[in-house]
Order: structure tokens, then sequence, then C-alpha cells
């Protein structure tokens, strides 16, 4: 063998072993490009309570960078059915006398196939001594009232499958409130 075919064949193994190189180089670029693109749409969802004294509040914040897509919600409590609407597991009526039931200022359904955008947020359940006092209710009555309403969230138990925008499903979210 002659140097000069030697040197072609040195030549041609270091060309394959780039293109090789190459190749697999491509290929991982291509997979940390997908995981950033899954990273970078990923939804992460959480209750949030608000406990202020004269106003009480479960919100359900999407605190990811893309939009959480519902898949199953389910609020479930000792003694009730599960349910998608948490109100259902709520009783807040006046005491004494007839008993009549206090209008909520605010709740909401957690429907299958619901879109949650990013850094969004669903009010699952809101009431406030305003919102009672406007009903007629005495300011310390009301206030009795949304402590009644606190002691009730506990024990609460929060189960809501959700997927990102591709289809990936996620971490469910399943807790307890306290």
């Amino acid at each position: 063998m002659t140097w000069p075919t030697i040197a072609a064949v040195a030549s041609a193994l270091i060309a394959l072993a780039a293109l090789v190189f190459s190749v697999i180089s491509f290929q991982n670029q291509q997979a940390r490009a997908a995981a950033q693109q899954r990273a970078s749409i990923k939804p992460l969802l959480w209750i949030h309570p608000q406990r202020y004294r004269d106003r009480k509040a479960l919100l359900l914040r999407n605190y990811g960078l893309g939009p959480a897509i519902i898949r199953r919600a389910g609020f479930m409590r000792e003694g009730h059915a599960a349910t998608n609407r948490i109100v259902e597991l709520f009783d807040l009526r006046t005491p004494g006398g007839p008993s009549r039931s206090i209008v909520w200022e605010t709740f909401d359904t957690v429907e299958r196939g619901r879109a949650i955008p990013a850094q969004g947020e669903i009010v699952l359940i809101r009431q406030s001594l305003e919102h009672l006092v406007g009903q007629g209710i005495e300011e310390s009555e009301g206030l009795r009232l949304l402590e009644a309403w606190q002691q009730q969230r506990t024990g609460i138990r929060v189960t809501i499958e959700y997927e990102d925008i591709l289809g990936n499903t996620l971490e469910p979210l399943d807790f307890t409130l306290t």
C-alpha cells in the first residue's frame, strides 16, 4: 500500500466519523428542542384559597406557561357524591327561623374540555361580606357565615386531570383542602 492510498483511506474514515458525529449531534439537538418545546407550553394547575376575614374564595389557577385542558374534575367530601361543581359541597344558610339559602357571589363548574389559559384562573367559588350584607344579612352574621364556610372547605378532596395543548397528560392535581 502506498502513502497516497493510506492517506485517502484515513481521510475517508475521518469524513465518515465526522458525518456520524454530525448526525448524532443533530438528533440530540432535535430531542432537546422537542423537550424545550414541551416545557415551554406546560401548564401547572393549583388551587389558590383566599382566606380574608371578609372574603372567602377558591381559585383554580394555571401557574404554567401553556394552557391546561381539563380532562376530568372532581370534588368530593365524605357523605357527598363526587361533583364537578364545588358549590354543591357547601351549605350556607341563615340560622334560626325558617332556613333560607344564601346566594353565592359567584361559582363555576369545571367541565371536561375547558381550557384555562397560561397564568389564568377560574373562580371555583367566592363569597364576600359585602355580598352577604347586600342580601339583607347583618354584618356580624355575615362574618359568622364566612367563618362557617371556611370550616366547611376543610376535607374537600380535589382531583383534576388535565393535559397540555399537544395532548400530553400531566400529573393530576390530587389533594385534600385543609
